[in-house]
C-alpha cells in the first residue's frame, strides 16, 4: 500500500477490486481467444480459470478494508503526534495562553461531565418506582389551543378514576407549600397534596411510618402528612419519635404518619405529602 495515498472509503475499495477484477477476467478471455478459442468458450474458461469469482471478490475486499484500518490508525497517531508535539511548542512560547486553554478545556470538560449527568438522570437510567415501564403521566390535550401538556383539573381526574379500566392505579398530586414552625427559625416547604392511590401508582413505601389509609382523604381541615428523609434528618435530626407526632405546618398541629425515601424522584420537588381531600 502507498503510504503517501490517503486511505480509501469502503465503497472506493470496492470499486477499485471490481475494476481489477474484470481486468484480469478480460485479459484471460483475450488470452484464450487469441488461442483459437470461440468468444463464448473463452468467457466461460476464463470464469473457471479465475474460480468463484463473488468469493474472491469478498476476500479482496476484506483484506484491502483490513490494510485500509490500519493505514488509518497510523495516520490518526501520526497526526495526533504532531499536534502534541506543536502544541507542547507553543504552550512553551506562550505559558499564559497555554493555562487559558487548560481552563478552558477544564471547563468545557465539566460542562460536557454536568450535561450528561443530567441527560443520564433524566433521560437514560430507569425511573426509581416498581415497575417503572409501566409508570405513565396523563395530561391534558386542547389541540386547538395548542395545548400539549396541560393541567389536569380535579373534576377530569375523578371522572377517569372512576370509568378508566385501563390502570391498576391513578394518582393525582398539586403543587402545594406550607410554612414550617417551632423550636428552630420558620421555613416554607414545598409539599404536593396528592389523591388516594398516587403512591400505589408509583409502588413507593415509607422509610417509617404508613401510607395515608383511605379514611385519611376524608373530612375537612388539614390531614396527616408524610415527610422527606431530607427534611427528618436536616430539621429534625432523623428524630424517630417524629413519626406519630405532630409539627406545626402554617401554624396548625399537624400529624405525621410516615417518612418517605430521599431517592424516588416526584413530579415535583416536596417534603411534605398531604392528602386530597
Amino acid at each position: 500500500m502507498d503510504r503517501d495515498r490517503p486511505p480509501r472509503s469502503p465503497r472506493e475499495v470496492r470499486r477499485e477490486v471490481d475494476e481489477e477484477l474484470a481486468f484480469h477476467l478480460d485479459m484471460r478471455r483475450r488470452e484464450l481467444i487469441a488461442a483459437g478459442r470461440p468468444p463464448a468458450t473463452a468467457e466461460e474458461e476464463a470464469h473457471r480459470l479465475i474460480g468463484d469469482l463473488e468469493l474472491t471478490r469478498r476476500r479482496c475486499v476484506e483484506s484491502q478494508l483490513r490494510l485500509e484500518r490500519r493505514a488509518r490508525r497510523r495516520e490518526s497517531l501520526a497526526d495526533l503526534g504532531q499536534d502534541l508535539a506543536f502544541a507542547a511548542r507553543a504552550f512553551a512560547r506562550r505559558p499564559g495562553f497555554a493555562t487559558a486553554a487548560v481552563l478552558v478545556l477544564a471547563l468545557g470538560l465539566g460542562a460536557a461531565v454536568a450535561v450528561f449527568t443530567i441527560a443520564d438522570h433524566v433521560a437514560l437510567r430507569p425511573l426509581p418506582y416498581r415497575d417503572a415501564e409501566r409508570v405513565v403521566a396523563i395530561y391534558r390535550t386542547v389541540p386547538a389551543a395548542g395545548e400539549e401538556r396541560g393541567l389536569v383539573a380535579i373534576g377530569d381526574f375523578l371522572d377517569w378514576q372512576e370509568t378508566a379500566t385501563s390502570f391498576a392505579a391513578l394518582g393525582l398530586a398539586e403543587p402545594f407549600g406550607f410554612d414550617l414552625t417551632g423550636e428552630r427559625a420558620p421555613e416554607s416547604v414545598p409539599a404536593l397534596l396528592v389523591t388516594a392511590g398516587f403512591f400505589a401508582a408509583l409502588g413507593i413505601e415509607p422509610i417509617a411510618g404508613r401510607l395515608p389509609a383511605a379514611g385519611d382523604f376524608e373530612g375537612d381541615g388539614p390531614g396527616p402528612v408524610l415527610i422527606s428523609e431530607s427534611l427528618w434528618r436536616r430539621r429534625f435530626g432523623a428524630d424517630p419519635g417524629v413519626v406519630g407526632g405532630t409539627i406545626a405546618l402554617d401554624g396548625r398541629p399537624t400529624p405525621v404518619i410516615g417518612v418517605l425515601p430521599a431517592d424516588p424522584a416526584f413530579p415535583e420537588p416536596a417534603d411534605v405529602w398531604a392528602p386530597k381531600r
